[in-house]
C-alpha cells in the first residue's frame, strides 16, 4: 500500500491545502480589533463611580447601563451573526461590525457630559457585537477547520486582555489626559484598525486552507432542531447566569475595591484588572487541559464550583470585616482564572452536544450567545439597582446567586435525558441517553 499517496489524499493534509503566509497577519488584525472593542467597552468600568457618579451625578444603577447596554442588541443579532458572516464573507462582515463599533464608541468623545447620549452610543456599538464570531470564521477560512485550535486561542485571548486593559487604563487615562482625550484616543484607534482591515485584508486566501464547509442548515430548521436537543435550554440559561455575573463584576469591582480599601479610582482599576488578566491565563491553561474532553462539561462544572467558592469566601470575609487587600486580590485572581474558561466550556458543550450536526453548530453557538446577551443586560441591571439601595454587600451577594444557579445548571447537564414515549414503544429504535 502506498502510504505516501494515501497521505496526499487526506483532506486535512497540508500538502493538499497549503497555508497562505498572510494568515497570521489576518488573525493578528482581528485580535487587535477584538482587543480594542473590549477595551473600549470596559474602559467605562472604572468611570462609573469616579466620573459618571461623582462628576455627572448619575446613580450606579443607571451608570451600569454603560456596560450592560452593549448586550441589548446582541439579544437579537446573536442567532444571525454566523449567517451574516456566511452571507457577506468574513472580511466584509468584520468591517461592518467595526463600522458600528467605531461609530458607537468613537463618538463618545463628543458626549462626555450627556449620559443619555453616551448610553445610546453604547447601544450602537453593541450592533457590532457579532465581531465575536470573527476569530472562528477567519480561522476556518485561513487555517482550515482541521487547524483551528491555535488561531482560535490567539483570537479569543483578545477578549480578557481587552477587558483587563479597560479596567487598568480607564481611570488612569482620564486622570492623565482628561475624559475627552481618553475617548478620543480610542476613537482614533478604532477607526485606524477599521481602515487597516479594509485596506490590507483580502476577501480570501489565494488557495483554500481546508475542505469546503458543510452547507449551513436553514435558520428556522436548525433552530428548531437545536432547541430540542439534550441540555439546549439548560445551557441557554447557563449562558444567561455566567454572562450576567461577568458583566456585573466588571462594573462593580472598581467601586468595591475603592470603597472597601479607600483607594483612588486609578489604583482600584489596577487591582480590578487582575480579575480579567487571570481570565487570560485560565483560558489558555484550562483550555489546554481540557483539549481531550469532547464536551468539557466536567471542566465547566469544576470551574463554576471554583469560581463560586472563591467569591463566597471573599463575601464572607468582607461581611466579617478586616479582610486584607492581598487576600481579596488572590481570591479575585482565582475567580478570574475560572470565569472565562467556564463560559467557553459552555459554548463548547452547546456546539458539540448530543444531536448537534456540523451544519447546526453555528446556530447552536448563536443560541448560546442569545442567552448570554439577555443575561448580560438583565441581571447586571437588576443587581446594580439593588446596590443603589442596599450598597456594597448586595453587589457581593448578587454574583453568588447567579453563580449558584450556574453551578446547578452545569450539574443538570449530567442528568440522564428522559426518554420520549415513542422511544419506549417496542420496535422503535432506542436513542442513546448516555452523556454527551
Amino acid at each position: 500500500m502506498n502510504t505516501r499517496g494515501a497521505g496526499r489524499q487526506d483532506p486535512s493534509s497540508p500538502e493538499n491545502y497549503p497555508l497562505d503566509p498572510f494568515r497570521y497577519v489576518v488573525i493578528g488584525l482581528v485580535w487587535l480589533a477584538t482587543f480594542l472593542f473590549w477595551m473600549a467597552w470596559f474602559l467605562q468600568a472604572p468611570l462609573l463611580v469616579s466620573y459618571w457618579g461623582n462628576v455627572e451625578h448619575v446613580s450606579f444603577g443607571s451608570a451600569e447601563y454603560l456596560l450592560s447596554a452593549v448586550s441589548i442588541v446582541s439579544i437579537f443579532t446573536a442567532l444571525v451573526a454566523g449567517y451574516g458572516y456566511d452571507r457577506f464573507g468574513p472580511r466584509k462582515a468584520t468591517a461592518l461590525c467595526l463600522v458600528f463599533i467605531s461609530l458607537g464608541f468613537g463618538l463618545r468623545t463628543f458626549t462626555t457630559g450627556d449620559f443619555s447620549a453616551t448610553m445610546l452610543l453604547t447601544i450602537v456599538a453593541g450592533i457590532g457585537m457579532p465581531l465575536i464570531v470573527a476569530p472562528a470564521s477567519l480561522a476556518h477560512q485561513w487555517f482550515g477547520r482541521h487547524r483551528m485550535n491555535l488561531p482560535l486561542a490567539i483570537g479569543y485571548s483578545a477578549i480578557p486582555v481587552g477587558q483587563a486593559a479597560g479596567q487598568l487604563l480607564g481611570a488612569r487615562m482620564r486622570a492623565d489626559l482628561g475624559i475627552e482625550r481618553e475617548f478620543g484616543i480610542m476613537s482614533i484607534a478604532l477607526v485606524a484598525v477599521l481602515i487597516l482591515w479594509w485596506v490590507i485584508v483580502p476577501e480570501a486566501p489565494k488557495q483554500p486552507a481546508g475542505p469546503p464547509s458543510v452547507e449551513t442548515a436553514p435558520l428556522r430548521t436548525a433552530l428548531r432542531d437545536v432547541v430540542r436537543i439534550k441540555n439546549a435550554w439548560v445551557l441557554f440559561f447557563l449562558a444567561m447566569t455566567l454572562s450576567g455575573a461577568v458583566v456585573f463584576t466588571g462594573s462593580f469591582l472598581n467601586r468595591f475595591l475603592t470603597s472597601t480599601f479607600h483607594l483612588t479610582s486609578v489604583v482600584g482599576g489596577n487591582y480590578a484588572s487582575i480579575f480579567s488578566g487571570a481570565s487570560f491565563l485560565g483560558v489558555l491553561i484550562l483550555g489546554y487541559l481540557a483539549r481531550g474532553s469532547r464536551t468539557t462539561r466536567e471542566f465547566g462544572l469544576a470551574t463554576a464550583v471554583g469560581w463560586l467558592l472563591a467569591w463566597i469566601a471573599m463575601t464572607i470575609a468582607w461581611f466579617v470585616g478586616g479582610v486584607p487587600l492581598w487576600a481579596v486580590l488572590v481570591l479575585l485572581a482565582f475567580c478570574g482564572f475560572c470565569q472565562a474558561a467556564c463560559y467557553n466550556f459552555g459554548v463548547n458543550a452547546m456546539e458539540r452536544g448530543e444531536g448537534i450536526r456540523p451544519e447546526m453548530s453555528g446556530v447552536a453557538a448563536g443560541f448560546y450567545f442569545t442567552g448570554s446577551g439577555i443575561g448580560g443586560f438583565v441581571f447586571p441591571t437588576i443587581i446594580a439597582r439593588i446596590v443603589d439601595v442596599l450598597h456594597t454587600g448586595a453587589g457581593l451577594v448578587g454574583p453568588i446567586v447567579l453563580l449558584t444557579a450556574g453551578t446547578i445548571l452545569w450539574a443538570a447537564t449530567f442528568a440522564p435525558r428522559r426518554r420520549r414515549a415513542a422511544d419506549r414503544t417496542p420496535g422503535v429504535a432506542q436513542q442513546a441517553t448516555v452523556g454527551q
